[in-house]
């Protein structure tokens, strides 16, 4: 049984150029494969393959910011009529201005409420104040709104500071995920186990989900078990 699939439907094209990226470390990995998912035959058969499999999770998300995918709606409604019982979540950097609809959760990635702390960290080609974004996704919204935050130095690195962020947002959002960034990045912050918030908004998510119980589906439209590509799944079988 596979916990969860991560859509990718941007390999790396980016509005942003953060200081964190994973990405980079996977750009020989990703080499070769198209830029952006798109809604073939291709598409169509991994979908079919996955409606007579026990994957209720799906999460849209990078490789790059998926809003530059023009077929992103696309993708939401086709995942959606396939397997309408799947629980679906987009995340993005939130400063492509454009409506999504038929999902059950937007992330919205923001290292800082500060724009200059912010996007000295992100690196945004066009950086916007979170709180116009915020206004743009919050109202008349039909999903669940989230911020995903990085816990990174110069940002959000101690319970004080995420505290702070959830009193400036709270009223606009649903919750929050707090998430360390990967050992190997120099601007992950330290946290040591001990970064608790005491608020039943907030998650901390570590990211311990094996490689084995996930599903990685590719802008080539092939999956695969976790983030190796050399672990290349059959659409007819798992």
């Amino acid at each position: 049984m596979f916990k969860k699939c991560y859509v990718i439907p941007t390999r790396m094209a980016c509005n942003a150029d953060c200081v964190f990226c994973s990405s980079r470390f996977r750009e020989a990995e990703f080499a070769g494969l198209p830029e952006h998912m798109a809604v073939d035959a291709d598409f169509s058969r991994v979908l079919h393959s996955l409606t007579s499999e026990p994957v209720l999770k799906y999460e849209i998300t990078g490789g790059g910011e998926p809003f530059l995918n023009r077929h992103l709606q696309a993708i939401v409604n086709s995942i959606k009529s396939a397997l309408p019982s799947a629980y679906l979540k987009v995340y993005t950097n939130g400063h492509i201005f454009r409506r999504i609809e038929g999902i059950d959760e937007l992330n919205i990635s923001v290292a800082h409420w500060d724009t200059s702390l912010n996007n000295a960290i992100f690196r945004l080609h066009q950086p916007r104040n979170i709180f116009s974004v915020l206004d743009f996704f919050s109202p008349e919204r039909t999903y669940k709104l989230r911020l995903s935050i990085p816990m990174i130095k110069g940002g959000i690195d101690d319970p004080a500071k995420a505290r702070e962020m959830i009193d400036k947002t709270c009223l606009h959002v649903d919750g929050y995920v707090l998430r360390p960034l990967f050992p190997f990045t120099p601007q992950r912050a330290d946290y040591d186990g001990e970064f608790h918030i005491d608020d039943p908004r907030v998650e901390l998510d570590y990211g311990a989900c094996g490689h084995d119980n996930v599903l990685l589906w590719m802008p080539n439209n092939k999956t695969y078990r976790g983030w190796n590509l050399a672990r290349e799944r059959s659409c007819g079988s798992v």
